[in-house]
Formats: C-alpha cells, sequence, structure tokens
C-alpha cells in the first residue's frame, strides 16, 4: 500500500478528485461563462447567436462525458487510504451534473426553436405569401404587412421582450452564473476541516436566486408580450415544427427553465457550504 501511494503521488500530477473538478469547470465554462475566447451557451442566447450556441453545446457535451466517467473514480470509496484530505464531496459533484444535464437540454431546446425546419410537401405552399400581401392591425389603429416567419429569430424576439420586462436582468443573470461557478468549484476543491472562506462562496448568501425574476407570473406576462410583438407574423401556414410563434412557446420556456437550474445550482452551493 506505502509503495502504491508513493508511486501515485510521484506519477500523478492530479488524483481523479483535481481532475473531476478541473472537468467541472471546464463544463461550467461553456454553458455558463466562455472559454477561448469564445461564447458559452448562456452568453450566445443572450446575444442571439445560434452558430456559437451549437459549438458551445457540442463542447459542453464532451466535457459531461469526461465529467461523467470520472464520478467513479473520484469516489472516496475507491481510496484505499484516506490522506491527508478530507473525502472529496462526490454527492455534491453528482448532484451538480445532473443539473448542468438539466441546462444542456435547455440549450438544445433552444437551438431546436431557433431552427427553420425543412417543411413537409403535405404541407400547402406558402410561396404565394408575398404575393397575396395582406395587412395586420397595430394597437394604435394603423396597419402593417403581415411578414414570413422564416424571417424572424425565436432567440432575438425572446431576449427582446425579456429585457423589456425585466430591467437590468442580463447583468443580474451574468453576475449570477459567476459567482455560482467559482463558489461550486471553490466548495468542491475545499479539502480541509476548517470552514471554507471564498468570496463567492459569501456572495451567494446576499444575491437574489434567479427563480424571483422567472416566475409564473412573469412567465405568462413574457408570453403575451411575444405574442403582441408577433402579431403581424403568418404562422398559420405552416406545419408545427417551423410555427414561429409555436416554436417562440418552446424557446422562451426552454430560457427561463435554464435561469431555474441556476438557481437550483445556486440553492445546492448554498446547502452544500452549510453541511
Amino acid at each position: 500500500v506505502a509503495v502504491q501511494m508513493l508511486i501515485d503521488t510521484l506519477l500523478k500530477r492530479q488524483g481523479p478528485a483535481e481532475v473531476a473538478v478541473t472537468e467541472m469547470q471546464a463544463l461550467l465554462d461553456r454553458i455558463f461563462l466562455g472559454y477561448n475566447d469564445r461564447m458559452s451557451g448562456l452568453q450566445a442566447i443572450l446575444r442571439s447567436n445560434l452558430p456559437d450556441l451549437q459549438n458551445a453545446l457540442i463542447e459542453a457535451e464532451t466535457c459531461m462525458s469526461r465529467a461523467k466517467l470520472l464520478c467513479v473514480e473520484a469516489d472516496p470509496k475507491q481510496m484505499i487510504m484516506a490522506g491527508p484530505h478530507t473525502p472529496f464531496r462526490i454527492d455534491l459533484y453528482k448532484a451538480a451534473l445532473d443539473i448542468l444535464q438539466g441546462c444542456m437540454t435547455c440549450l438544445n431546446l433552444v437551438i431546436i426553436s431557433e431552427k427553420v425546419w425543412i417543411v413537409n410537401a403535405s404541407v400547402r405552399e406558402v410561396d404565394d405569401e408575398e404575393a397575396n400581401e395582406e395587412f395586420a392591425m397595430t394597437p394604435n389603429g394603423g396597419t402593417i404587412a403581415y411578414s414570413s416567419a422564416e424571417n424572424h429569430s425565436v432567440l432575438q424576439i425572446a431576449t427582446r421582450t425579456m429585457e423589456s420586462l425585466m430591467i437590468n436582468v442580463e447583468d443580474d443573470i451574468l453576475h449570477t452564473v459567476d459567482q455560482v461557478s467559482d463558489a461550486l468549484q471553490a466548495i468542491l476543491r475545499h479539502r480541509i476541516e476548517a470552514k471554507l472562506d471564498h468570496p463567492s462562496v459569501h456572495e451567494l448568501a446576499n444575491m437574489k436566486l434567479l427563480d424571483q425574476y422567472f416566475t409564473s407570473s412573469r412567465i405568462d406576462k413574457w408570453l403575451i408580450q411575444v405574442g403582441k410583438e408577433t402579431e403581424h407574423i403568418h404562422t398559420d401556414r405552416h406545419e408545427l415544427t417551423n410555427n414561429l410563434q409555436a416554436r417562440l412557446v418552446v424557446g422562451t420556456r426552454a430560457i427561463a427553465q435554464l435561469h431555474w437550474k441556476v438557481a437550483q445550482l445556486h440553492s445546492l452551493c448554498l446547502k452544500a457550504n452549510v453541511v
């Protein structure tokens, strides 16, 4: 046993727990914080950037696969001797991965809602839409020409209306994910008996959970506002996968769900630091 411990110490620059936290950091960067001068999935949503969102999700899936593989190796039960450090908090690590997997599902739903899918041949043609120009009434009594749903971005409409209903929400979102990500890594890396003293961990207790922004009533107002902004857009001539308003409901709720997941991660860190 002593020889094995000596060899492990000399040959391994990082143990499984340290590698697991490194993979967690890479995953958080790709979902929330940004990496290698690239946008994270969340940042791409806020900037209405579909290509960067897709790239971030692809890389996040790779990081998630590696992080899950490390769950067995980083489990303290696999260690022959505990050593000078306190056991790695594998339950916290697994719980965080579960929440982050949910975040990735939300990112994927946003991508699906943003894409314009190939029209089924069985659906009636919309080629004559521009030829037969129609008009919609505006709230002030004027008229505006109907436009094609293909010319509009779910991401742009959803984020624009979100900002109009929740002032400064983008700044609070980015600050929250930054603090939550730092705090989670600090808690996982804390392997001594003394109480953790870290600025991000202290900051979490003073911050508002993001689910307080995205309440049911606000989601309803958000969807109503989205509906008002898209009244002049034809949707009745498209199958469901290309129906803009259906896609907007999916995209809007996925964005809200993503922020609820951040609130879950926030709560998880608060509880973990008390234990």
